[in-house]
């Protein structure tokens, strides 16, 4: 864990609802999403996603975690913490398409910076 990165009240809310949506999507206004979820991020989910924030944070010169840092890491935090329904997966819904969403309704105004976990190839 990186020691004294630090997020205020409104940031720590948002880990926590992020993860509470993929368990219980109705509670946020994401009725839509009901359906789609067989099971949600564990409270591992936001733990995670705190400590790569946190990580994140650092990277970018910050003593502190922004909601920016949240957005940023969310998709490749919960991702794999996701199952959809067998209804989900036949009509093509994908994880992030999940995430998405509920990053659009949990996280508000709040923007990704563009940043992205995933790595690509190298040029040969």
């Amino acid at each position: 864990m990186v020691v004294g990165e630090l997020a205020d009240e409104d940031v720590d809310r948002l880990f926590h609802a992020l993860a509470d949506a993929t368990r219980r999507p109705g509670r946020h206004g994401l009725h839509e999403l009901d359906g789609l979820i067989e099971f949600g991020a564990s409270p591992r989910g936001p733990i995670g996603l705190i400590q790569a924030a946190q990580a994140l944070a650092m990277l970018r010169g910050r003593g502190h975690v922004v909601a920016e840092d949240v957005a940023d890491l969310a998709p490749d935090v919960l991702r794999h913490r996701l199952v959809l329904t067998y209804d989900a997966l036949g009509d093509g819904v994908k994880p992030d398409d999940v995430l998405d969403r509920i990053l659009e309704t949990v996280g508000g105004n709040v923007r990704r910076s563009g940043w992205t976990a995933v790595t690509q190839e190298l040029p040969a």
